[in-house]
């Protein structure tokens, strides 16, 4: 029953987030965030494999998911990300 309640429900991201965060910062191939910085380390490590179109924004929204209420709409962070991929990269 749980298959065709998510298929006709119409989910946002907002029904899955349980906090959100916007930062500012100048320079997001350094950071100026310090929980940020092994991250954005290993990012600058990795060679990408597609060629980068522009420089990185400044803005940084952080996203906190509700495990929970992902799995009761089927959601994974693989479709979120291919979402929000299609919607906001292209």
């Amino acid at each position: 029953m749980l298959e065709v309640g998510t298929a006709i429900e119409h989910t946002t991201l907002g029904h899955v987030v349980s906090q959100s965060a916007i930062f500012y910062d100048p320079a997001p191939e350094k950071t100026v965030i310090p929980e940020d910085l092994p991250l954005v380390q290993l990012y600058n490590d990795v060679p990408s494999l597609e060629e980068q179109k522009s420089k990185p924004s400044p803005w940084l929204l952080r996203f906190e998911l509700d495990k929970d209420k992902m799995v009761n709409k089927g959601l994974t962070m693989k479709k979120i990300d291919d979402k929000l991929s299609e919607t906001f990269m292209e």
